[in-house]
């Protein structure tokens, strides 16, 4: 399948990448570290979150609040989430695409990793959250068969794949809320999140590729998804390479 260069109407309302990791250093100091690292990068506007009420001891051995972030911060327009186990980035919305996406994460990655701050990476994530006002059932290759005869109101599927290392988990849902402008809009949403958890380099350019086939696979399944008509509503562009 020839995948669109871009979408020029994306529907996409949340693109984030995510790095857990190991450190040799104790937890509570990891997130003041990660501070000083990113600095280079102009973070600012830093705020904690409510997780840091509760006492560290609970923090360290709740499996809830293993991977959580701790903090929330600003580089330019990208946002960044960061605790003692984990850094996650957040592309603008309206979504940038990812070729101005992928410079950020690679300045983050590049920060993070010249230090000695990581000693295994742990998992390597990359989540696109779509949004459409319609039910995308309709306009969907994905064929669902109920017995049942009433009218659905509500549905809701998760399905787990494979590709080489790459997991991917999608979920397709409808009575989706998004807030957009103080609005609250409801209709269907394609939440697609790839990750790779095993053989992760702690190597720039490793980890770079390894986050470019996460995107790719992601990519490729969102458009395995939907109807070709409806792909087309979305105005995609192509050229010879496909990516």
């Amino acid at each position: 399948m020839k995948l669109p260069k871009k979408l020029n109407k994306p529907p996409i309302v949340d693109s984030i990448f995510e790095i857990r990791f190991e450190s040799l250093y104790p937890l509570d100091i990891v997130p003041g570290l990660i501070t000083k690292l990113l600095m280079p990068l102009n973070l600012k506007d830093i705020k904690q979150f409510p997780i840091l009420q509760f006492p560290e001891q609970i923090r360290k051995i709740d499996a809830n609040f293993k991977y959580a972030p701790y903090y929330r911060a600003n580089i330019d327009t990208f946002v960044v989430q960061f605790g003692p186990r984990m850094i996650s980035l957040a592309s603008p919305i309206p979504y940038i695409g990812w070729e101005n996406f992928i410079p950020m994460i690679s300045k983050v990655i590049e920060e993070i990793l010249k230090s000695q701050l990581v000693t295994k990476i742990e998992r390597l994530g990359q989540r696109g959250i779509n949004f459409f006002e319609n039910n995308i059932l309709g306009n969907s290759n994905i064929i669902i068969i109920n017995p049942i005869s009433l009218e659905k109101t509500q549905y809701q599927y998760i399905d787990y794949y494979k590709k080489d290392e790459i997991n991917i988990k999608t979920l397709i849902a409808n009575k989706a809320q998004y807030q957009s402008n103080d609005i609250v809009k409801i209709g269907s949403v394609i939440d697609i999140d790839s990750s790779i958890e095993d053989g992760i380099n702690s190597n720039h350019g490793d980890v770079i590729n390894l986050v470019e086939k996460l995107h790719l696979a992601g990519k490729s399944v969102f458009f395995e998804i939907l109807k070709s008509d409806f792909l087309d509503t979305m105005e995609p562009e192509y050229d010879s390479t496909i990516s």
